[in-house]
């Protein structure tokens, strides 16, 4: 497993925020994504930003930790969660019911009242928050001179790709829970190819052309009679049969 270091309490504390928050749980994971790679022991020295949502050392002591970013960073995902929790309570009020809204109250929470359209500026090299532009101008992918919401939610997207977000997603979702692949899903079937090394785009439960390609290349490497991403019987049970082979559980087969 790519997320050994998430426990099933984890993804049941995402839930469980998630609902209290109004928002989604893949657009909560997503900014942890974003921000730390969902690795609570993630750490920017600049600042010594620290965990799932990279907390600055005195945001830490304003939501009860006082112990240090050190000790903070040593604490589990699932450990860490009540923190992140408390840390977007206060917004609730504001809407966050999307990653570009819970990614504006990650950055600059002063900027949720200018609403959540996708061309909002909230800073800028000539203002506003004139502050915020030179650290983060990375954001600003298209040389604007300012970044808006809708660039936080290009962030967002542009981080949520590879296996590892695919096996979140699909832990998520439930169609990797516990470990354990359903090989009777379409989404199984994507966990199974990402998990195997193929490619076949997010783990969505869609059939499209990137998942159609994986399933094929899939079927070629093995010898299968089952071809062109057509997805059998057969198909399904050779990829039981390559997740037997890594030691990943499975079910449907």
């Amino acid at each position: 497993m790519l997320t050994s270091d998430l426990s099933d309490g984890f993804f049941e504390a995402v839930t469980a925020t998630s609902g209290a928050l109004g928002c989604a749980p893949l657009d909560l994971l997503g900014v942890m994504m974003n921000e730390s790679g969902v690795n609570a022991a993630a750490h920017n020295p600049n600042g010594d930003a620290s965990g799932l949502i990279q907390f600055m050392p005195q945001t830490l002591v304003n939501l009860g930790w006082t112990e240090g970013h050190d000790a903070f960073r040593s604490l589990s995902a699932e450990e860490q969660m009540p923190f992140v929790e408390r840390y977007f309570t206060p917004y609730v009020h504001q809407d966050l019911s999307s990653a570009a809204r819970l990614y504006q109250a990650t950055f600059l929470p002063a900027t949720l009242g200018l609403g959540s359209d996708f061309d909002v500026v909230i800073c800028g090299k000539d203002g506003p928050n004139t502050f915020a532009y030179g650290p983060n101008q990375g954001f600003d992918r298209d040389h604007k001179g300012f970044i808006t919401v809708g660039d936080l939610q290009a962030a967002v997207d542009r981080a949520c790709q590879g296996l590892r977000w695919d096996e979140i997603a699909g832990r998520a979702n439930g169609t990797f829970a516990d470990g354990v692949i359903d090989l009777t899903v379409t989404s199984g079937v994507q966990a199974a190819l990402a998990t195997l090394g193929y490619d076949p785009g997010p783990v969505d439960g869609r059939i499209g052309r990137r998942t159609i390609g994986a399933i094929a290349q899939f079927q070629s490497d093995n010898g299968l009679s089952e071809s062109d991403g057509e997805l059998g019987d057969e198909t399904r049970s050779a990829l039981g049969a390559a997740l037997d082979g890594i030691g990943v559980s499975h079910t449907g087969i």
